[in-house]
């Protein structure tokens, strides 16, 4: 993308998104988002919209072009090769550990992310080394590990939920990725990381990265584990199916009591939007 065009999609943006510096009628408008459009349209617009993620200062480009991301790579994604599927990847960690991102920059940058990690885990194992950089995020502390549990719950709501087909059940693209995920050690490996950072974060009483870990922990418990889909109407639902291997973790008396003790101290806070985790708060 030359500056000419970079400038272009700027104006185009500011227009779309009312940050103009002039009054835009509503006719420019859909104007601006008809022509935006065509840059969702293929994979042969990955380069322009990765130097726009790359070079622009303003929010509210970014956030389309993230956004478009996100609708490429799942409209598109045959045309887009092995190469270039390794390298968004690596370019969006790379964004999200630099942070400086709006709220939802970073959740569209997830769901890239997460996107191709579902669409190519069956193809190439090279997506399945993500665990590797959520790992790297966790330890990092503070919002990095923030971050990472974010990226574990997006992973695991992506594999459940994503590109389902009628009655919330998932096509048999999602079926087979869902499925692999779960039994290729993916999902698990989500549940011990997720377990194990709510049980240093309530060590820590460090609140905000308990309430992520407790998030992403649910994400992995409320996985259709039986293939079943999330229709509400099925009696299914009311039961909670784990693989055998996870009871030890589940049911045993320390974790029982640890989950009762957050349950327990949420009560006793001011701000609903934060767990108390304090031991003597129960």
């Amino acid at each position: 993308m030359d500056t000419q065009g970079f400038n272009r999609v700027e104006q185009l943006c500011a227009v779309l998104y009312g940050a103009s510096a002039r009054p835009v009628s509503q006719e420019e408008r859909d104007q601006a988002h008809k022509t935006l459009l065509t840059l969702q349209t293929s994979a042969h617009f990955l380069p322009q919209l990765k130097y726009l993620l790359e070079n622009s200062k303003t929010d509210y480009t970014v956030m389309f072009a993230a956004r478009s991301l996100v609708e490429v790579v799942t409209r598109d994604w045959r045309n887009i090769q092995p190469a270039q599927r390794i390298g968004l990847v690596q370019f969006i960690l790379q964004k999200l550990a630099a942070g400086g991102n709006t709220q939802y920059i970073t959740r569209s940058l997830i769901q890239v992310l997460c996107r191709i990690t579902k669409l190519g885990w069956c193809v190439d194992e090279k997506h399945r080394s993500i665990f590797q950089d959520i790992v790297q995020f966790l330890q990092a502390g503070g919002e990095h590990a923030i971050l990472g549990l974010q990226i574990l719950s997006e992973l695991v709501t992506e594999f459940d939920q994503g590109q389902s087909g009628r009655g919330g059940r998932l096509d048999s693209q999602g079926r087979q990725a869902a499925q692999s995920f779960r039994e290729q050690d993916g999902l698990t490996r989500a549940f011990k990381l997720a377990l194990e950072l709510v049980q240093r974060s309530h060590q820590n009483n460090d609140r905000v990265v308990l309430r992520e870990a407790l998030h992403t922990l649910h994400a992995c418990l409320a996985y259709d584990f039986v293939g079943t889909g999330h229709d509400e109407s099925d009696d299914v639902v009311s039961c909670l199916y784990i693989p055998l291997e996870w009871a030890e973790h589940v049911a045993r008396a320390r974790a029982v009591n640890l989950f009762f003790t957050i349950y327990q101290a949420q009560w006793h806070v001011s701000d609903s939007s934060q767990i108390d985790a304090g031991e003597n708060s129960a």
